[in-house]
């Protein structure tokens, strides 16, 4: 989903509402900094006051650990980090990242 008006400078990888509360997200598998940095940029423009609202929570969704810079830009620009440990390319959540995912999700949109 692209919001009107910009064109590939945004994408969003996913909507998340929970009552009246939305988020979106960005899904990454993670390993160096640059690409899950550039996810943390799209998640700070795509929720800006002009596009989605200044309101609306953002997530960062990895499979893998992210550098502490990284960890520190996305609190400073409030991204919840969601680290997926168990996750492997082409196969299902486990339960156990499942449960962090719903929970990082119901805590950030309560």
């Amino acid at each position: 989903m692209r919001p009107e008006g910009v064109a590939n400078q945004i994408e969003i990888d996913l909507v998340i509402r929970v009552g009246n509360q939305v988020g979106v997200a960005e899904v990454k598998l993670g390993g160096g900094a640059e690409r899950p940095k550039q996810g943390i940029d799209q998640l700070s423009t795509a929720a800006s006051r002009e596009y989605l609202g200044t309101y609306t929570a953002r997530f960062l969704i990895t499979a893998n650990p992210l550098a502490r810079s990284v960890l520190q830009l996305a609190k400073e620009k409030q991204v919840t980090v969601v680290t997926l440990t168990d996750y492997r390319l082409g196969e299902l959540l486990t339960p156990a990242d499942k449960q962090r995912l719903i929970q990082a999700v119901r805590q950030r949109l309560a």
